[in-house]
Parts: structure tokens; C-alpha cells; sequence
């Protein structure tokens, strides 16, 4: 086991991921552009520079290895790519879509970031990829819940599913959101 040089104590390792660094420059560059300062006599200094960077790709790797299950990401609201997702069971079903599309306009007129899945996909490919693409949300219309005028709410990060009436989508997602 290894133990700090300073105190003693036992050192912990775990495993990170780097998302951001600084270089220490020197002089070099301030030197050739005459970048400096005056110190406490007045006598110009060259400037000690340095430069950052943050990852994005590296920063969103490590997002995924944090929020993730064995059916693929579970996005945290703030850099998911869309906040949610609407899957009609059957795109070539009028009334799947219409509705489908009403529940679209009102999540993006509620200022929802909101996806409508209109491929003509089976039922299990869109849900898998919705599970593996990570959104916080699935909204499900399906010919079963449209005969009671509802959806079925999945929260990606729980597995937990609801039913909510199609005119309360808007604001059930709303809530929802919050505690994401």
C-alpha cells in the first residue's frame, strides 16, 4: 500500500478520466511577442503563460461511463440530446401519428426538446434504440393506450412507466423533467 509522502496516511486509488488540462508556456511566446508586466521597481517582466483545454468528447465519455445500464445511456437532462422521446407504435397508423404529432407540438410549444421517432421501425427496434440513445423520456402511443385517450410515460433513468392522459402530456413531462 502506498501512503502520502507529506502525512502518512493510506493513499486510495480509483480510476478518472481526464477532461481538462493546462500547459505551463514559460516565456517563450510572451518573450517574442514583448508581452509584459512591470514588477514592484517598474522593470518590465516577461509574462508566465500557460494554456487550458476542456474535452467535450472526453467529457461526455465520461458522462456515459457514469449514467449508464447493461441497455446503453441514461443521459442526465442537462446534456441529453433531446429531453424526450415520442414512439407511435405503428408509423403507418393515421391516428398513431396524428396524435403522436399533437403531442409533439405541444411539448415544444411547453419548451420541451423533444424528439418524434416516425420510423417505420418495428416496436422493439425504436425502444431499443431509445434505451440505447439514452433519452430521459419515452412517450409511447399505441393503439391500446390511444382507445383510453392516454400515453405511456417511461422514465429511461427508474424503468418506471406511466399513463397519462394525452391533453396532460405537456405538463406531466414538465414535472417530470424536474427530477431529471
Amino acid at each position: 500500500d502506498d501512503v502520502c509522502p507529506t502525512c502518512g496516511g493510506a493513499l486510495e486509488h480509483a480510476k478518472g478520466i481526464e477532461v481538462g488540462q493546462v500547459f505551463k508556456l514559460g516565456t517563450k511566446y510572451s518573450e517574442a511577442l514583448q508581452a509584459t508586466f512591470l514588477d514592484q521597481n517598474g522593470r518590465p517582466n516577461p509574462m508566465i503563460m500557460g494554456c487550458y483545454g476542456i474535452g467535450v468528447s472526453r467529457t461526455l465519455a465520461a458522462a456515459i461511463e457514469q449514467y449508464h445500464d447493461e441497455n446503453g445511456i441514461i443521459w442526465p437532462r442537462s446534456i441529453a440530446p433531446f429531453e424526450a422521446v415520442i414512439v407511435p407504435i405503428n408509423a403507418k397508423d393515421e391516428a398513431l401519428m396524428s396524435t403522436s404529432q399533437t403531442i409533439y407540438t405541444a411539448l415544444q410549444d411547453a419548451g420541451v426538446d423533444v424528439l418524434l421517432d416516425d420510423r417505420k421501425d418495428r416496436a422493439g427496434v425504436k425502444f431499443k434504440d431509445a434505451d440505447l440513445i439514452g433519452y430521459p423520456l419515452r412517450i409511447t402511443v399505441s393503439k391500446n393506450t390511444l382507445e383510453n385517450n392516454e400515453v405511456e410515460i417511461q422514465i429511461r433513468k427508474s424503468g418506471e412507466a406511466i399513463t397519462c392522459a394525452i391533453d396532460s402530456v405537456a405538463t406531466k413531462v414538465t414535472e417530470l423533467l424536474q427530477d431529471l
